[in-house]
């Protein structure tokens, strides 16, 4: 009896501190996540912000030797083909020189297109980033992810 008694409290505190982590956000991996943003070599992203009603804005920095015209941005929650990235989805037009930099804005939405207008204040939108530009009367496209918390 003595045995199981010492293993019982043993027991009881290990569910006591852990029980203790969580309730603290220790153990809590979304708060640990960093604002992050990733493009292929040649381009830099970086996070601006979300709002709570889905306007992700992010810095695209361009690091070529040539200009990107008609610039746009969609962001998804959901991994998808780019061509299946309808053009209504994409944000405002810009332009960027080679070694400028330009915010975009994009209405985040789901992978059929509907948007994400209920984002709570502090938590993190994981979204894929979608980059298209013209580069010689050609559309071409560049796929990313972009992880930013709502303010």
């Amino acid at each position: 009896m003595e045995y199981l008694m010492t293993y019982g409290w043993a027991l009881l505190i290990i569910v006591i501190v852990f029980a203790a982590l969580l309730y603290m956000g220790v153990l809590n991996p979304q708060a640990r996540m960093q604002e992050s943003c990733t493009l292929p070599v040649g381009f830099q992203c970086e996070p601006v912000e979300a709002t709570g009603d889905g306007e992700v804005t992010v810095k695209i920095t361009n690091l070529q030797a040539f200009p990107m015209e008609h610039v746009q941005i969609a962001v998804l929650t959901e991994r998808v083909d780019v061509s299946d990235v309808d053009k209504e989805w994409y944000g405002d037009e810009e332009s960027i020189q080679p070694g400028s930099t330009e915010e975009l804005k994009a209405t985040l939405r789901k992978g059929d297109g509907e948007k994400v207008t209920d984002l709570s204040k502090g938590s993190m939108v994981q979204g894929y980033l979608y980059v298209k530009y013209e580069r010689d009367d050609t559309d071409k496209y560049l796929t990313g992810t972009v992880n930013v918390q709502v303010s």
